[in-house]
């Protein structure tokens, strides 16, 4: 039996078509290569990218051809990583009529620094608490960076001519969020991002929520040789200035451990997020006068 499409990703071939694919549509075939049970539905696919494909669709008492351009999988997972986040920062909005912001960084490279300095700007504006998520961050250098912008102490407030109490951005090296924030982390929050996991933790910034990081935590730097290869050595170690704790084989432990169990994660159910909403709301409570 032919499963009917289940979802079409926006921002791809098969949705920017001028007969763009539906849920709920029948793929019959591909290159004239019938899709069924006894079939590869991959294998028609295979070398396939960048050139034109024919598919055969039946959408109610219709039979179409589409001829497609397939594009990378890479590609794909970008798709699908910026539909992730825009579907959490449309649930963290909704789900607290639109108080709370949602930021998710990836990576902690110089990039992304400046990406989430935006973010602060962008998406921070008029509300009163952030949620930060650092699941799924590979790593990198720039924890430090990130925290100066959360980190900031007030020293005093400035009223301009309107009458609005607040203070000049333009002051300050970086963008400066000094209002509540909440961070997620899970077993794939990697290297850079424990150590930012650890000082969010050591520094009392917030609550932190989900699961133990990976415990991946060393620097290491290239060595090139004469044949132009290299290889990388440890350099220095990371430890808790609280404790000691040496934070290679240290996860940093959630103040709030919440499980994603795998089969509501397909479900689209995010239990982690869920009560980072919570958190931030309890953290706008606490913060009324």
């Amino acid at each position: 039996m032919i499963e009917p499409i289940s979802d079409v990703l926006p921002q791809t071939p098969a949705s920017q078509h001028k007969t763009p694919l539906q849920k709920g549509d029948l793929l019959l075939d591909i290159n004239n290569q019938p899709v069924n049970a006894s079939h590869n539905l991959y294998q028609p696919l295979e070398g396939t990218v960048g050139q034109k494909i024919l598919l055969t669709i039946q959408r109610k008492n219709q039979t179409l051809e589409l001829l497609l351009t397939p594009t990378s999988l890479p590609q794909i997972e970008k798709t699908l990583y910026r539909e992730w986040v825009k579907n959490n920062r449309k649930l963290v909005e909704k789900q607290t009529q639109n108080q709370v912001g949602y930021i998710h960084l990836p990576a902690m490279g110089w990039r992304n620094a400046e990406e989430f300095e935006q973010q602060l700007y962008t998406i921070g504006k008029d509300k009163k608490a952030l949620i930060l998520d650092v699941r799924y961050n590979t790593g990198g250098w720039v924890a430090d960076y990130l925290l100066a912008m959360l980190m900031v102490k007030r020293h005093a407030y400035t009223i301009g001519r309107g009458g609005q109490k607040g203070y000049p951005q333009g002051r300050l090296p970086l963008y400066a969020w000094t209002k509540p924030v909440v961070l997620l982390c899970n077993e794939y929050s990697f290297s850079n991002a424990e150590i930012f996991t650890h000082a969010f933790q050591t520094l009392k910034r917030g609550p932190v929520v989900g699961q133990p990081t990976f415990g991946g935590v060393i620097s290491t730097s290239n060595i090139q040789l004469l044949d132009g290869s290299y290889f990388r050595v440890p350099s220095r170690g990371w430890y808790v200035i609280t404790n000691n704790k040496n934070m290679e084989n240290s996860p940093a432990i959630p103040d709030f451990p919440i499980q994603n169990p795998p089969g509501q994660e397909l479900q689209g159910r995010d239990n982690q997020l869920l009560y980072a909403i919570q958190k931030a709301l309890e953290q706008i409570k606490q913060k009324r006068p």
